[in-house]
């Protein structure tokens, strides 16, 4: 299912809902700056919500794979996380076949494409964190559905006996089989054009979204539990992934012009939770480091 940057917060709340009866256990990829950001955000926030979890960090998909085998293998109930993986996989088939239908799995991963099986609104199980509404390359539903259905045999349905058939019913029977024809051609044309839609969005090759810890934030700020730290965290978060080229100038631009708008007034001192203090030199490259 597809979660929009409005419905974050009704998704950590199924989370959030879940954790009282069943363990919480959060994947996260150990190959980014970014999913270590997200990571410490949303430990702020479980520790806040008193959310015992397990952290199963992961390398690669081989790794995900083989620990989610070794973590789930009932049909116990369970709350997943998966940050900065997972995404471009068909989660429920290639990673958790053995889920439980109570289960949840929330994915706060940057890699796309997102596997479309994911983002069903019948998929009710995964919830993909997703804000890409400046460059949504995503089908639409419809388009996804056509594409799944498959060619029934309607041309191996019998032929009716018209021998014995007066030349009007003939005709109208004439009139109904060439009317079934023209629909049956018009389903094909539109299932030919859903799937190349779909084809021409998995051909466009790998690419990135937001920052899974730029999503983390918002999260926290739906929850009203932003704080100065979890601000910085979704900073290096961008910063990370616009020093790595995982994002256009255009939208670094836009993102730092709307965290700017949420800093707070504050002097270029910044202490963090572990006490550690974070000076920023007043001249420094990082535009939003400077706040």
């Amino acid at each position: 299912m597809l979660i929009r940057r409005h419905e974050f917060q009704d998704a950590y709340n199924k989370v959030h809902d879940l954790s009282f009866n069943c363990s919480v256990l959060i994947f996260a990829s150990v190959c980014d700056c970014d999913a270590v950001c997200a990571h410490k955000i949303l430990n702020s926030l479980f520790k806040l919500d008193s959310i015992a979890f397990s952290i199963i960090p992961v390398k690669d998909f081989e790794h995900l794979k083989s620990q989610a085998d070794e973590h789930i293998s009932d049909d116990e109930d369970r709350a997943i996380i998966l940050l900065n993986c997972g995404a471009t996989v068909d989660i429920l088939k290639d990673l958790f076949a053995e889920l439980s239908e109570r289960s949840r799995v929330l994915v706060v991963d940057t890699h796309r494409p997102v596997h479309l099986q994911n983002v069903r609104t019948q998929n009710e199980t995964v919830m993909v964190l997703y804000e890409d509404e400046e460059d949504d390359k995503l089908p639409d539903e419809s388009v996804i559905r056509e594409a799944e259905v498959e060619e029934s045999d309607e041309d191996s349905e019998p032929e009716e006996d018209t021998e014995d058939q007066s030349p009007q019913r003939r005709r109208l029977d004439a009139d109904d089989v060439h009317g079934a024809q023209r629909e049956r051609r018009e389903r094909r044309q539109r299932r030919a054009e859903s799937g190349r839609l779909v084809a021409q969005y998995y051909l466009q090759g790998s690419y990135f979204g937001r920052a899974a810890g730029h999503t983390m934030f918002h999260l926290a700020h739906q929850l009203k539990k932003e704080t100065t730290e979890i601000l910085w965290l979704a900073i290096v978060s961008v910063t990370d992934q616009y020093v790595h080229n995982r994002l256009s100038h255009e939208t670094y631009t836009l993102i730092t012009s709307e965290l700017q708008a949420l800093v707070p007034e504050c002097d270029s001192t910044t202490t963090l939770e572990d006490g550690t203090t974070v000076v920023t030199a007043a001249d420094s490259v990082i535009r939003l480091e400077c706040h």
